[in-house]
């Protein structure tokens, strides 16, 4: 597309000040990439996108500024990641990258027919021209593959967990973006801060995990953007194919089971220190029974997807053929209607319907509440996908 059509398309949706008439060249753009203010656009038709201090993004060709865009035009804010994101899909749009980025795509799809799951990602990695980060569905790091061992122990480092809180699920928003199927973030190292595209991992909507690919050796442009969700789903045909699971069992699994199963508190602190996991002091636990016919094993996995990015800390595991989560939540929390919507939400996303417990504070009363939450589940036939064993108070007693 020519940059003065490109251009007037991207102000009917943005506060763009640039005088599209002025004396400028006319020449044909292919793609958009973000650029810090001190690199030189100068690859043949590419825009160049600059974010400045001030909240505005800069539009340049080669060394020339074309002008800037101040916000969108639904919004006086200034211009946010998300916002840059979304400028990136609508030129990838206007430029019909996913036409463009078609063959590459299905050609690493008929590679995958034959290749192993290790290979595949590699060649994504080397499509992509940047590292990428695999996490399975709890946001622990499976794999990082990059162009060198120094460049893995950087990414890892940084992406380490803070205060037992996986980097992935630090960033709140990720099970929904406005309908995008990619999302911005930030990473830190210890030499600089850049930008990361983060998408799932799905198969048929079935959640596998996470990909993220950190801009390390390619700026971000709109087509990695485009390619990104594309390669993703040839990864998670792959995942099914050879049968390879992310996240099965976890050693994070294993500290509710305990909490199930064992009463003397003074074991808790130490095994939950040794996997950076807070031990909760406020929580309720949530019997998970399945509505749709799933196996209790793929009900935990959809709802570790679904639930870890709503809630300050959540753990799952499978309990004598039972799907149990225990979820850290203050009691001013617990009684807002907030929190039944979120689990009314999930509960209709995962088709599933949930028991929850009474609010309590002492871990070494988990075992109690798996009690009441299973006398809960037999008392009657419920409509409501969620029952809170408060509610049912009375008639635990007649029973």
């Amino acid at each position: 597309m020519k940059l003065k059509e490109l251009l007037k398309h991207i102000a009917t949706n943005w506060e763009l000040s640039v005088d599209v008439s002025q004396e400028i060249g006319d020449n044909s753009i292919e793609n958009v990439k973000l650029f810090n203010a001190f690199v030189k656009a100068d690859e043949d038709g590419t825009l160049g996108v600059v974010k400045n201090d001030d909240g505005t993004l800069t539009i340049r060709l080669d060394e020339f500024v074309l002008g800037q865009i101040n916000h969108r035009r639904s919004s006086n804010q200034a211009v946010d990641d998300k916002d840059i994101l979304q400028l990136f899909n609508d030129i990838a749009g206007l430029l019909k990258l996913k036409t463009v980025v078609q063959h590459n795509v299905s050609k690493q799809a008929i590679n995958a027919i034959n290749d192993d799951f290790d290979t595949c990602i590699r060649q994504i990695s080397e499509m992509l021209e940047n590292p990428l980060i695999l996490f399975d569905l709890s946001g622990k790091i499976i794999s990082t593959i990059a162009t060198d061992e120094s460049m893995t122990t950087t990414l890892e480092s940084a992406f380490k967990p803070t205060h037992g809180e996986s980097w992935l699920f630090q960033q709140r928003d990720l099970a929904g973006s406005d309908g995008l199927k990619i999302h911005l973030r930030r990473l830190a190292t210890a030499t600089q801060t850049m930008p990361v595209l983060v998408t799932s991992i799905t198969n048929h909507e079935q959640p596998l995990g996470y990909l993220a690919m950190a801009t390390v050796q390619t700026p971000l442009n709109a087509k990695v953007v485009t390619m990104l969700p594309m390669l993703a789903e040839v990864l998670g045909q792959v995942m099914i194919k050879q049968h390879i699971t992310l996240s099965a069992s976890t050693p994070q699994d294993e500290l509710l089971t305990m909490l199930l199963t064992e009463q003397q508190r003074s074991l808790f602190p130490a095994q939950f220190a040794k996997q950076h996991v807070t031990l909760p002091n406020a929580m309720v636990l949530i019997r998970c029974e399945p509505e749709s016919g799933q196996s209790a094993t793929a009900l935990k996995e959809r709802l570790k997807y679904l639930m870890t990015p709503l809630f300050k800390q959540c753990l799952f595991t499978i309990f004598h053929h039972q799907c149990l989560a225990l979820i850290s939540i203050g009691l001013q929390a617990y009684n807002c209607d907030s929190f039944k919507d979120k689990l009314k939400k999930v509960a209709a996303q995962a088709g599933c319907r949930f028991i929850v417990s009474n609010y309590y504070t002492r871990p070494e009363d988990t075992i109690a509440a798996n009690m009441v939450c299973t006398r809960t589940s037999k008392l009657r036939d419920h409509e409501k996908t969620v029952v809170f064993c408060e509610d049912e108070f009375f008639d635990l007693v007649l029973a």
